[in-house]
This record gives C-alpha cells, structure tokens and sequence, in this order.
C-alpha cells in the first residue's frame, strides 16, 4: 500500500473544500434567499398586472377568463425559453383539442425587445404581449425563465413550471390542470 505524503494530502482536502465553497455560491446564485422567501404558496389570486400587445395597448392579465390560462413569461435571448416555445407550438399541432381548453399567452421580460418576436412560433404570436414595466414578472414572482403559471377561470395562480420541461411532463401537467381548473 502506498502512503500519500502530508502536502499532497493537505492540498487534496483544500481542493475538496474549495469545490464545496464553489457549489455553494452556484446554489446560492441560482437560487437566492429572497428569490425563495418571495414566492407566495399556491394557489393565490394574480394582482393587477398589465402587459402590453404589439400596438402598445395595456391588458390587464387579472381578472376571471371564459378558460384556463397558462402565461408563458419568457426572454428573447434565453435558449431554454426558445425549447419551451417549441413544446407549445408542438402541442398546438399534435393535442389541437386541449388548446382549446387552455389559454396561452406568451409574455415577454421587460429585458426582452417587444418587437422582436421571430423567435416566438406561429401559433402563438399573436397571443404576445410585453411586460414593458416589469408589473407581469413582479406579480408572477418570476426569478429564472421559462417560467409558466397556469391560472384558473377566476384569475387564481394554481401552478407553475420553472425551467425547460419536455413534450410529456407538459401534456401531463395541462390535461390535469384542463380537468380541474379548465372550465366548460
């Protein structure tokens, strides 16, 4: 059996510490102490907040609905909110029918360009507003994208999805919501 001399320990157990240090920086970073304090416990009521269409004019994202609605809070230049986009523009073509029972609306970040929507797939860009005042991520307490709430008919947050998901998870999640929440 071979010894490890003193020094090639000491410097083994300093760079055990240094990644432990370097994990818990990243954790912390992605997942600040008050990102987790300021998120309300599901479900609550959505405060006022206006968004904005393409021609400039306030919707209120508030308020009771004829349906459930999913809002898509999303960046222009974040790659995971491009794949997210993609599985909604998927689930338009291949589950028509439970689109039909869910509203989504797509919103821009303040950080995002309002006019810049070639990311965004057919389906969904006309249903693309901005959150030019930042009162959609404030109200939704968004802290990372893609970030998805799925509010029920009388304006009441019932879920929500952070980060990227896939094809499955995301038919999973709107039928269960569609069935509870959806409506007529």
């Amino acid at each position: 059996m071979t010894r490890l001399d003193p020094s090639r320990l000491l410097l083994i157990g300093l760079a055990l510490v240094g990644a432990a240090l370097i994990a818990l920086a990243l954790a912390r970073h992605l997942n600040p102490p008050d990102a987790r304090n300021a998120r309300p416990p599901l479900p609550y009521t959505l405060p006022d907040a206006r968004a904005f269409d393409r021609a400039g004019t306030a919707r209120n994202l508030a308020g009771t609905r004829p349906r459930a609605t999913a809002i898509l809070y999303v960046d222009a230049r974040c790659p995971h909110c491009h794949a997210e986009l993609a599985l909604w523009a998927r689930l338009a073509r291949d589950n028509p029918g439970l689109l039909e029972r869910v509203d989504p609306i797509v919103v821009l970040s303040q950080a995002s360009t309002a006019t810049d929507i070639t990311f965004i797939p057919p389906p969904l860009r006309d249903r693309v507003l901005h959150d030019a005042r930042g009162e959609v991520g404030a109200a939704l307490n968004v802290w990372s994208v893609p970030h998805v709430v799925y509010l029920d008919r009388h304006g009441i947050v019932r879920e929500r999805t952070i980060g990227e998901t896939d094809y499955q998870s995301l038919v999973r999640t709107l039928e269960g919501f569609v069935e509870e929440y959806g409506g007529p």
